[in-house]
């Protein structure tokens, strides 16, 4: 599907229009706290279906990655759609195998998670598909983003990748030779 720009644009002032009404709404924690503050049956639901996602992302950092970027747009206001997606995924795994998400077996939450990725699982003011896209995109971003933002602990992304910072600083470039005039830095 391609958007011309005026689409786009147009698109982009609904959903700052819409994230300036979210932002009134949200609770008096400390935004980077909220995972915290979720019951423990729902964290241990998220992390699961993280770790489903990508092995290995939670003991990256992937929520307190995760737990960063709800605080901050784009994603302002989706606290309450994974606090949603949570009991939704618990409710899910209790229905089909009575048990909580975070205790059944591998392929029982592939197959929970398959749900929510086709659109099958339906809510009042929840949508599914979009949830695991966010969900998806998050965990990815956690596991090759800049540490500073609590994911990719001790690098173990850019590692696995094969990818190192770039020590390339230019003010140390001008140390080495006299600046000239006519350059632009």
């Amino acid at each position: 599907m391609a958007l011309s720009r005026r689409q786009m644009l147009t698109g982009l002032a609904v959903g700052a229009g819409a994230v300036v009404c979210r932002k009134a709404a949200l609770p008096e924690l400390e935004p980077e706290r909220w995972f915290s503050h979720i019951p423990a049956d729902r964290q241990r639901a998220l992390e699961a279906a993280v770790e489903r996602v990508l092995p290995g992302a939670v003991a990256a950092g992937a929520m307190a990655y995760i737990t960063y970027w709800l605080a901050r747009p784009p994603y302002i206001g989706s606290q309450k759609e994974f606090d949603t997606a949570a009991l939704i995924l618990n409710r899910e795994a209790q229905k089909r195998y009575r048990k909580l998400f975070s205790d059944l077996a591998g392929a029982e939450q592939d197959a929970v998670l398959r749900a929510f990725q086709v659109g099958e699982i339906k809510g009042k003011h929840f949508d599914s598909q979009g949830f695991w896209q966010r969900l998806m995109t998050l965990t990815l971003e956690s596991f090759l983003a800049e540490p500073k933002y609590g994911g990719n602990r001790n690098e173990v992304g850019w590692q696995l990748i094969g990818w190192h910072r770039c020590h390339f600083a230019p003010r140390r470039t001008l140390s080495l030779s006299p600046p000239r005039p006519k350059l632009p830095y």
